[in-house]
């Protein structure tokens, strides 16, 4: 028996191990191009500049990025509901064993990233890597013309200053942090990610919660509250 569980608990961390890791190449993949060094279009407003700049080129400390992740964390799991298995204190140390934040140089794009989502002002400014993104995007179809992608940028620019306009005026806020907001203004700001013009945005949220969801998948303890017993191999 010790010998069989043994076998289980190696390969369950194998199984997971590939699971971590294509959701946190994925994630980190997404933040590098949320995180490039690229600046805003002229038009928008010195301050969004400058505060961008300091995001993309200062390395930001734990004590600005935990409490990002923290309440993305809070966002995409129910924590509140009475029989989810994990408590808060267990899904984050164990989002900080499989990721390594603080440690890992190469993490840098990650903890940007996470930057960057907490401020909601600048969510429909024109990212130069996000636009260039996108622009590559729809030059891969030879029906839009130069002139034609350049429009096609400008609308998804707008559509997504639209989007914000209508959450703040919606949940009747100012264009505050992240992690400022209530719980449900955060579900919604998190939502609003998935139905940006830009596919990078909307990438980061299907990675984000990727990351989130393999890390408490990856917990035996949330496998018995959900009926699996485990990756095929290690039932016995």
């Amino acid at each position: 028996m010790p010998r069989a569980c043994g076998v289980q608990s190696s390969m369950t961390e194998v199984v997971n191990a590939v699971s971590v890791d294509r959701a946190r190449r994925e994630f980190l993949k997404t933040c590098m191009g949320l995180a490039a060094v690229a600046g805003l279009s002229g038009c928008a407003p010195l301050l969004a500049k400058s505060r961008l700049a300091k995001l993309l080129v200062a390395e930001p400390s734990p004590d600005e990025y935990r409490p990002v992740l923290k309440a993305l964390l809070e966002t995409v799991l129910p924590f509140g509901h009475p029989q989810f298995p994990l408590s808060r204190e267990a899904m984050f140390a164990r989002f900080d064993a499989l990721f390594s934040l603080e440690q890992e140089a190469r993490l840098a794009p990650m903890r940007r990233g996470l930057m960057l989502f907490d401020e909601t002002s600048l969510f429909p400014e024109a990212l130069g890597a996000v636009r260039d993104e996108e622009r590559r995007a729809l030059q891969a179809y030879p029906a839009n013309d130069p002139e034609m992608v350049e429009r096609q940028l400008d609308q998804k620019n707008a559509q997504d200053k639209k989007l914000l306009d209508f959450f703040l005026k919606k949940q009747g806020i100012g264009a505050v942090r992240f992690t400022e907001m209530k719980p449900a203004d955060r579900k919604e700001y998190l939502w609003l990610w998935s139905q940006s013009g830009f596919g990078l945005k909307r990438q980061f949220y299907r990675t984000a919660k990727a990351v989130i969801m393999v890390s408490a998948y990856s917990q035996p303890e949330l496998w018995k509250s959900i009926g699996y017993q485990g990756p095929f191999p290690d039932r016995g």
